[in-house]
């Protein structure tokens, strides 16, 4: 049985976020319209690349730091602003002082 600690969560954790934003930023590039977007949050980003891509979603959030309310409220705002439903990929090993 294999088990991951906190550091291959956040290996694993930054290779997804790491993935997400380079889809975003060659939709930014290929179809500016789009107006895709990444922003820090918590640790790690919200992601946005177009109305129907897959990898909008807030990812890493949390493994290094605690996860507050506010951080939240800005994941929300970020994906309301364009016009999508907000999406948390959320880790297990989230700081235990997270608000989520």
């Amino acid at each position: 049985m294999f088990f991951v600690d906190l550091s291959v969560a956040r290996r694993l954790e930054a290779s997804s976020a790491w993935r997400a934003s380079e889809y975003a930023r060659a939709q930014s590039k290929l179809r500016p319209e789009v107006k895709s977007a990444i922003a820090p949050v918590a640790g790690g980003h919200a992601i946005y690349a177009g109305a129907d891509a897959p990898g909008n979603r807030a990812i890493g959030l949390g493994l290094h730091n605690p996860v507050t309310h506010e951080d939240l409220e800005f994941v929300e705002d970020f994906y309301r602003s364009r016009g999508v439903t907000s999406g948390v990929h959320l880790c297990p090993l989230v700081h235990r002082h997270s608000d989520v």
